[in-house]
């Protein structure tokens, strides 16, 4: 059973959700009583952000062991490299071209504001560790590789299996000023993994979303500036936006070409085997 993991049905992917929801609210727990301990943001965060996971993930790796219902791992596409180059800006375009969608959207909360600053404000390495690291390698595993896949095994039509795991996406991040975004780059994340199913490709673009995020942050010019139009001035910004929708278009159209074929020359890396 090499290279094989469980693939939940509908009812074991409601379990994977309760699973994640105790696992919720372990993290919230532990994160009040750090707080109440008077340690800071950052290592309230570091802490019980992982802790979100560790039911799901503990949930599954029994559920895998079992053997039963396995279905294959991703199968890594060819020309690896040429689509990490592609993925990267796409997913630049796709976070830039989304925001006037998100500017529709009433104004944050300022408690919900001072929250999120404290994800990219603190101390970079333990935010880049949070953000950078533990939040593309554990939501892709849940959202794409676990969720999505799983979906499609069992015969789900593509494009419903990567709008429930968007929506997921989305519902996981618990407001609707970051889950509207989520859910657009959730889709496109999806898209991404069911014609390549390689989940390093969906990390790497979380990673780069995620990323930029943080290092705009941290430009002292960009310190008032919520978004790329309040940062990029006009006329410029409207090149900008012209530009990221044409790379958009592009990207898209490159990775909707993409054929991977596994051992069974089967034509999708996702499909049932």
């Amino acid at each position: 059973m090499k290279n094989k993991v469980w693939a939940p049905s509908w009812g074991g992917l409601t379990l994977v959700a309760v699973f994640f929801l105790i696992g919720l609210l372990l993290s919230s727990m532990i994160a009040g009583a750090l707080t109440v301990a008077g340690c800071s943001m950052e290592l309230c965060m570091l802490i019980s952000y992982p802790l979100m996971f560790v039911p799901c993930l503990l949930f599954v790796w029994i559920e895998s062991r079992k053997k039963e219902n396995v279905a294959p791992i991703n199968h890594k596409p060819e020309k690896f490299g040429l689509l990490a180059l592609i993925v990267i800006p796409l997913t630049f375009a796709a976070g830039l071209v989304v925001e006037p969608l998100v500017n529709l959207l009433p104004d944050m909360p300022e408690w919900l504001e001072k929250a999120l600053e404290a994800n990219t404000s603190g101390n970079f390495w333990v935010n880049f560790a949070c953000v950078c690291v533990m939040a593309p390698l554990l939501e892709e595993w849940l959202c794409r590789g676990m969720i999505l896949r799983s979906l499609v095994y069992n015969r789900v039509p593509a494009w419903l299996a990567i709008g429930i795991s968007a929506l997921f996406f989305a519902l996981i991040h618990g407001n609707l000023w970051q889950g509207l975004p989520a859910f657009i780059l959730g889709v496109l994340f999806g898209y991404v993994y069911y014609k390549t199913g390689s989940i390093k490709l969906t990390m790497l673009m979380h990673f780069t979303n995620n990323f930029i995020s943080l290092i705009i942050s941290r430009i002292p010019a960009a310190e008032e500036c919520e978004t790329w139009m309040d940062l990029v001035p006009q006329p410029w910004y409207s090149v900008l936006f012209a530009f990221c929708a044409l790379v958009l278009i592009l990207g898209i159209r490159e990775i909707s070409r993409v054929h991977v074929v596994d051992s069974k020359n089967v034509s999708s890396p996702l499909k049932r085997q």
